[in-house]
């Protein structure tokens, strides 16, 4: 397992043990419960990982003609082929992000399918019976496993009901403007009746109902003195300026609790944005850069990774922004680039407000490389170039 994980295996086994969570532990995450149920049924770790590899294999093969379908929609058939093939072999897809164990990777995947699908009711007034009881589930999995999902998937629905009131009810028909609203109310009640337990935890622990603790821990790691841009994974070690920082800033840090803890760093995190402006809008220039550079993380095991580049992804972004430049020039702005942008958008938000985290932005990449391939197919002609 990843860092994450791990940590999220550990609190599932200390509350197995003793009977209670930790005060010090990242409560939130929806994993934690899967591991205790995991750990009830007698299953071990090491089954459960192979498992999740053999998942997360099999929907990477769905996910290339899922990809294939959304591309349809922006590309000429061969075009589209050639989006396809790139994504399947973009190397977050089959090494960085995707070669470890990783939920965004799971995460990622349904996303692809949930954007095809929204593509597809907008352009072809089309809702199948079979995505008013999958939308719902995916959904609530994908941000079960990955909280910071919800932001996806909350701004996509907000944008998704704008556009279809913007495009007139009447058009739509009132049967799929009937299911559509059937699918965001059981999303939201499934979603609920999904993070209640983890909101009651909390307000046990913390007599707060909060989904997580981490934000403050998050948003300190991403705006103080000795920010880089990136996840500063030594910040809990003695020898580190962030932990020493936060030391000397909260000196009885031992004696609160996490989400106490949270709240002092998130204050933190403000105050030093507050005091130093011009430091805090480098930084934030500082992580787009970082964000659209050739910058990628390899895992070498759980605990330790390296950063390394790759120029054929930092192709692709840079295409990406080229495109969007395009597009906004041209006034070619409509509904399906909107929903493919959205993605992108959250992860680049993301990476401002806490730090770049490349996990983060592996829900991006599949649909920068549909901008890319809309951008290069207007000025390349693929066919006669495959014809030669």
């Amino acid at each position: 397992m990843n860092w994450d994980e791990e940590n999220n295996y550990k609190i599932a086994q200390e509350h197995k043990e003793k009977g209670v969570y930790p005060q010090f532990a990242y409560h939130g995450t929806g994993t934690v419960y899967i591991y205790e149920f995991l750990m009830l049924a007698g299953i071990s770790k090491k089954n459960y990982i192979i498992v999740i590899f053999v998942l997360q294999n099999l929907l990477y093969i769905w996910s290339i003609f899922i990809f294939k379908k959304l591309a349809d929609y922006f590309l000429t058939d061969l075009n589209s082929s050639i989006c396809a093939l790139t994504y399947a072999y973009y190397p977050s897809v089959i090494y960085y992000v995707g070669g470890i164990f990783a939920y965004e990777n799971i995460a990622t995947y349904l996303l692809i399918y949930c954007i095809l699908k929204l593509i597809r009711f907008i352009i072809e007034n089309k809702i199948d019976t079979i995505d008013i009881i999958l939308f719902p589930i995916i959904i609530t999995i994908s941000c079960y496993i990955r909280g910071q999902l919800i932001l996806f998937y909350l701004l996509i629905f907000i944008v998704l009901w704008i556009i279809v009131l913007y495009k007139k009810l009447k058009f739509l028909g009132e049967r799929n403007i009937t299911r559509l609203l059937y699918i965001s109310t059981a999303t939201f009640l499934l979603m609920f009746f999904a993070h209640y337990p983890i909101l009651l935890k909390n307000e046990k622990l913390f007599n707060k109902k909060i989904l997580s603790t981490q934000t403050g821990f998050e948003l300190l790691q991403g705006h103080n003195p000795f920010a880089s841009g990136l996840w500063n994974k030594r910040s809990n070690l003695p020898n580190d300026s962030l932990y020493q920082y936060c030391k000397k800033k909260i000196p009885n840090e031992n004696s609160l609790n996490q989400y106490q803890v949270s709240l002092i760093r998130k204050n933190l995190a403000f105050e030093w944005i507050k005091k130093n402006p011009m430091n805090e809008l480098f930084l934030e220039i500082k992580k787009l850069t970082i964000y659209f550079s050739p910058l990628n993380c390899k895992s070498i095991d759980y605990d330790t990774y390296v950063y390394v580049n790759n120029f054929f992804s930092f192709l692709i972004q840079i295409l990406f922004l080229v495109c969007m430049i395009s597009l906004i020039k041209n006034l070619q702005i409509d509904s399906r680039i909107i929903l493919i942008f959205i993605p992108i958008l959250v992860s680049i938000l993301l990476s401002i407000i806490f730090f770049v985290g490349m996990r983060w932005r592996f829900y991006a990449e599949p649909f920068m490389i549909i901008f890319a391939f809309l951008f290069l197919s207007k000025h390349i002609d693929f066919k006669k170039y495959l014809a030669k």
